[in-house]
C-alpha cells in the first residue's frame, strides 16, 4: 500500500503536467496565426530571374501560362518529385 506522501507527490506531479499542457494549448491557440506559413509573392519577372539563376526552367500549361518551375535532370531520370505547399 502506498503511503499518503507518495500519493500526494504523484497527484501534485499530475496536476503540474496538466497545468503545463493547458498552458501549452493556450499559447498555441494565442499564437496560431504566427505558425501558419504565408509564402511571399513575387512578380513573374523577378521569379523568372531567380529561378534561372538556380537552373530552373519555366513549366507551362497548354495555353502558355507559367504554372511552376522544373529542374531538368542532368542524367536519365528514374522518377519525378512534385513539391507543393498549402
Amino acid at each position: 500500500m502506498q503511503t499518503p506522501l507518495k500519493i500526494k507527490k504523484a497527484l501534485r506531479m499530475l496536476i503540474t503536467l496538466i497545468g503545463l499542457y493547458v498552458l501549452l494549448c493556450a499559447v498555441s491557440c494565442t499564437f496560431q496565426r504566427n505558425l501558419i506559413y504565408f509564402p511571399s509573392k513575387l512578380n513573374e519577372g523577378l521569379a523568372g530571374v531567380m529561378a534561372a539563376r538556380e537552373g530552373f526552367l519555366p513549366w507551362k500549361n497548354e495555353s502558355g501560362e507559367i504554372i511552376g518551375w522544373k529542374l531538368p535532370s542532368l542524367t536519365s531520370a528514374t522518377g519525378s518529385v512534385l513539391i507543393v505547399h498549402g
